[in-house]
């Protein structure tokens, strides 16, 4: 078929779209999921200070005796793997302990775009822009701070002036965390987008939410399981997300309660992604 790749239809081969092509591919493992190695990476891709730091968060005496090498200790909390005679950086590692997570071809679109506009529509004029890399926890972090340099919003009671927030921190940081901890790292290419307008913010991830749930079942609170499990668990350490899973909860609360509106959860499949519109404070 000269290199070309057909899916078939009932009776007749037909080009594949975007999900069948990223189905097929994770299937035959051309993509990368968290505990597969990174191409082109290495032991020395990620940073030892950081994920000594990690195991002592976790409760691990680093110093007790016998005491494994660097690379047993890497090999066994699944931050490498072994490739041809030597190791390479699993996804996991690389997000988590990597010097430079986003140095690699299949990991250059790993982190959060940020991008504040004037008005409420794409079309109007990017008022502020910044790519938070890094590990995920930095990620986070980064996105935060570009967040809180919008300002706050004015909100007068009576004759008196009070500022506030524009969003609740604790809202838009789980947001930022879900997405970045959810998000299906399989999809190459593909980054979360932080999007601030003038009347909301919405979080954009790859991927759509795992196990066959669906929207309403996630902001009823059902139980659902990482797609992500080692970034997950690193993210929990970092103080940044709680392991109960039930993070949409959380953010539909806090927002319920500062503002007084509701979130809207959104899935595309056949696009794979999931979206998370959040309403931000307004004066008056």
């Amino acid at each position: 078929m000269g290199g070309h790749i057909k899916v078939r239809r009932g009776r007749s081969n037909h080009e594949p779209s975007p999900a069948e092509l990223q189905d097929l591919f994770n299937t035959f493992g051309f993509v990368l999921t968290e505990e597969q190695g990174v191409p082109g990476s290495t032991v020395h891709s990620l940073g030892d200070r950081t994920f000594y730091r990690h195991l002592r968060d976790i409760g691990i005496d680093t110093q007790a005796e016998p005491r494994p090498t660097l690379v047993q200790d890497l090999t066994n909390h699944g931050a490498i793997v072994p490739f041809d005679g030597d190791h390479r950086a699993t996804l996991y590692g690389l997000l988590c302990f990597g010097h430079s997570p986003q140095s690699f071809r299949h990991t250059g679109n790993h982190y959060v775009q940020c991008v504040a506009y004037a008005g409420t529509s794409r079309a109007d004029e990017p008022v502020l822009v910044a790519e938070a890399k890094g590990c995920v926890d930095e990620q986070v972090r980064s996105a935060e701070t570009w967040f809180a340099a919008l300002g706050r919003k004015e909100h007068y009671v009576g004759l008196q002036r009070l500022d506030r927030d524009v969003l609740p921190l604790p809202v838009s940081r789980e947001a930022l965390v879900n997405a970045v901890a959810h998000r299906d790292y399989a999809i190459i290419g593909s980054k979360v987008l932080f999007e601030v307008f003038a009347d909301r913010v919405v979080v954009t991830s790859p991927g759509e939410l795992p196990n066959h749930l669906s929207t309403e079942a996630v902001l009823a609170g059902g139980m659902t399981r990482s797609r992500n499990q080692l970034v997950a668990h690193f993210l929990v350490t970092k103080r940044l997300m709680e392991q109960r899973g039930v993070g949409f909860v959380r953010m539909a609360k806090g927002l319920r309660e500062a503002v007084g509106t509701e979130l809207v959860l959104e899935e595309d499949r056949a696009a794979r992604w999931l979206r998370v519109t959040l309403p931000l404070v307004v004066s008056g």
